[in-house]
């Protein structure tokens, strides 16, 4: 006869307590629930409670040692229901639930129907996710059309260590524990969802990994950080819905002419009343004309759905160099990393600064924001993960900036083993393609994606994604060129530009003959050519004439002489004396001071000398 299996509900509660979901994953498991409730919006609040200087939890489930009480053969659950503490509320506006609904919803693995489009998938998204961080749960709801009254159950740890069952409190059973009824989060929830006409909220207090045994000092700097990395991976993740426009989700029927029905979903989501911004991972508000922008191309891959082959759409992204001038300062806002360096004295100095994905994810860092972006029903559920390739390829620091958006098909099936090509973890964080949709994928990589990725390459340069990826970080795109013709001049083995007629857009294999256009020439001199005709033999090169004699350079002719200017003669007497050969005057000092002027009186300028003397005489 069978046996019912037995249960330690304490066991499966600390089990929960200790799932490695991220706190900002946890939120948006919730936000799902929101969604598939047909809510328009999600608000998102933090703040802090006093609960008292009573530790709630001390002792209720601990497992002593014989031997030694000290020992703990089971440990004690954190405790963090004392004190200065943080709670998170999330409220929707969806269709709400009653008694009944809220009950059956707070069932692990309670099986409902799914509707294609909804993003919970195992029934046990919420109850896993909430208590992997939270001690204690309420869920208050009210239901679009019903009473307007409020359902309210509690999943609460401080219950199950004290009654040692598997019970979900009652709004009796929560009125007779002050702490409880009396919370800040609590009264708030009620006070929200009392003023408003229908909805869910969840309370989540005692968040033990958010702040084990924290001090209150460090309360709003923790409350701090912890908001940027919920509203980054809430970015991120809800990015298609927080479009304009919302976004449209396939459905598997078709209609008449065999184009798949769509669903459209807007949504908003704000967190301590700020709207939250989508953000997007693939950078598409930096595509331009001027081939250094974000380079984007779409393709479908066939995979394996209930037996049939459905079409999966990628679309490959080539993110801009970070490095370049015109784009750096935005890949930084969301690409930007911040690491550690190591000095020589041993201590560590942070460098850099966090981008927005770095931010919404533990895991994302410098090399692991390349790869596969993986969405079911338009919600990211995979990035930046162990296996960013999923084994597609090698994880490459040349590939940062090089990432794919894959949409899984349409289909409750999708993402379970057997009917499915792709395994879609409980936690709806990770999924993981079969053996043969990876080789498909590596033929898309390898070669369905060679093409040519912009109306600025060169039309015969056409490198699958990972080689256009590796261009992308090489001197062809870290800056703007100033022509076309240096910037693929310089590309590494391609012979740019045409040595034909100068173009950049092609080598001369892909020029195309003006005579006969076959490619890789140009004219009738090539045997290539369909009008080849021989070479004409060049003429001889006629003889050179020989160069005539230089001329001889003529004399310089001497310079005339320099006429020396008049030097001045002192002496303290002057005698004037005749004579008959030699120069016509002749002056001659003497040493003892007496200056002889000797005068040629045969001279034919005598007679002029002495007239001009006696002249001088009669003018005084």
């Amino acid at each position: 006869m069978a046996k019912t299996r037995k249960v330690d509900h304490i066991g499966v509660l600390l089990g929960n307590h200790s799932k490695t979901i991220s706190f900002q994953a946890m939120i948006a498991d919730l936000v799902d629930n929101c969604i598939d409730a047909g809510a328009s919006n999600a608000h998102v609040f933090m703040q802090t409670n006093d609960y008292g200087e009573e530790r709630k939890l001390e002792g209720l489930h601990s497992i002593i040692s014989d031997d030694d009480p000290e020992e703990y053969l089971v440990p004690p659950v954190a405790e963090v229901l004392h004190g200065e503490r943080l709670w998170l509320m999330i409220l929707d506006d969806g269709d709400g639930m009653d008694d009944d609904e809220l009950y059956h919803g707070l069932g692990l693995g309670t099986r409902r129907k799914y509707e294609e489009w909804h993003l919970g998938k195992y029934g046990m998204g919420m109850k896993q996710s909430s208590r992997s961080h939270a001690q204690e749960v309420t869920v208050l709801s009210k239901k679009k059309g019903g009473n307007g009254e409020l359902a309210i159950l509690r999943d609460s740890t401080f219950w199950t260590l004290t009654t040692e069952e598997d019970e979900l409190m009652e709004l009796s059973d929560i009125e007779n524990q002050d702490w409880m009824i009396n919370s800040a989060g609590f009264k708030r929830a009620v006070d929200l969802l009392s003023n408003q006409p229908n909805g869910t909220i969840i309370l989540l207090e005692g968040l033990h990994k958010l702040e084990i045994d924290q001090v209150s000092g460090d309360k709003l700097s923790l409350l701090s950080n912890i908001q940027e990395r919920v509203e980054s991976f809430l970015g991120i993740t809800f990015s298609k819905y927080l479009q304009d426009d919302g976004t449209e989700i396939e459905l598997s029927q078709r209609d008449e002419l065999g184009k798949r029905e769509t669903i459209t979903k807007i949504f908003r989501i704000t967190m301590q009343g700020n709207p939250i911004d989508l953000i997007d991972p693939f950078e598409q508000h930096l595509k331009d004309n001027t081939g250094y922008g974000t380079l984007t191309s779409e393709h479908t891959v066939e995979t394996i759905v209930n037996g049939k082959s459905q079409p999966m759409n990628v679309k490959i992204h080539i993110l801009p160099n970070i490095g370049h001038d015109s784009y750096k300062e935005e890949r930084m806002k969301l690409d930007g990393t911040q690491w550690t360096k190591v000095n020589t004295d041993g201590s560590m100095t942070p460098m850099g600064s966090s981008g927005k994905l770095q931010k919404s994810k533990p895991s994302a860092g410098a090399n692991t924001l390349q790869g596969m972006f993986i969405y079911r029903n338009q919600r990211l559920i995979d990035f930046a993960g162990e296996d960013v390739w999923k084994s597609v390829r090698a994880i490459d620091a040349k590939q940062t900036h090089h990432r794919w958006e894959l949409h899984l098909p349409p289909g409750i099936h999708v993402g379970t083993t057997g009917p499915s090509e792709w395994v879609i973890n409980d936690t709806k964080d990770r999924a993981d393609p079969d053996p043969s949709l990876i080789h498909r994928l590596k033929q898309l990589m390898s070669h369905e994606s060679k093409q040519r990725w912009h109306l600025q390459d060169p039309t015969d340069y056409r490198p699958n994604a990972a080689a256009r990826a590796d261009t992308r970080l090489s001197k062809i795109d870290n800056h703007t060129w100033a022509t076309q013709v240096q910037r693929w001049g310089a590309l590494t083995k391609r012979n740019y530009p045409c040595s034909a007629c100068g173009a950049w857009q092609h080598e001369i294999k892909g020029h195309g003959c003006t005579l006969c256009a076959k490619t890789g020439h140009q004219g009738p001199y090539s045997t290539k050519c369909d009008h080849y005709q021989p070479t004409p033999p060049t003429p001889p090169t006629p003889p050179t004439p020989p160069t005539p004699p230089t001329p001889p350079t003529p004399p310089i002719p001497p310079a005339p002489p320099t006429p020396s200017l008049p030097q001045p003669i002192t002496g303290s007497e002057v005698s004037v004396r005749k004579k008959t050969d030699g120069d016509f005057i002749q002056i001659m000092p003497k040493s003892d001071g007496e200056i002889i002027i000797y005068i040629d009186s045969e001279h034919a300028n005598f007679s002029d000398l002495v007239d001009s003397i006696r002249a001088l005489q009669s003018s005084d």
